[in-house]
């Protein structure tokens, strides 16, 4: 997991995550900024603005693949 959030980073590209913060789970799309002491700085497009995400509250990340609608 680390791995893709870091190649993200290096390219720019968005991450789909889960997140967990105290009992709750959250679904997020972030483009990280930067990597530091255990933490990841990134812009969140739910909340619209930069917020720091707990590596280790980081369920799961996968590189943000935009979805296809069908009529």
């Amino acid at each position: 997991m680390r791995k893709v959030l870091y190649r993200a980073m290096e390219d720019g590209s968005p991450v789909e995550m889960i997140y967990m913060k105290k009992s709750e789970f959250s679904k997020r799309t972030i483009l990280i900024k930067e990597i530091k002491n255990g933490y990841v700085k990134a812009f969140c497009f739910q909340k619209q603005q930069i917020r720091m995400f707990k590596i280790d509250a980081i369920l799961a990340a996968v590189p943000y693949k935009k979805r296809k609608h069908y009529a």
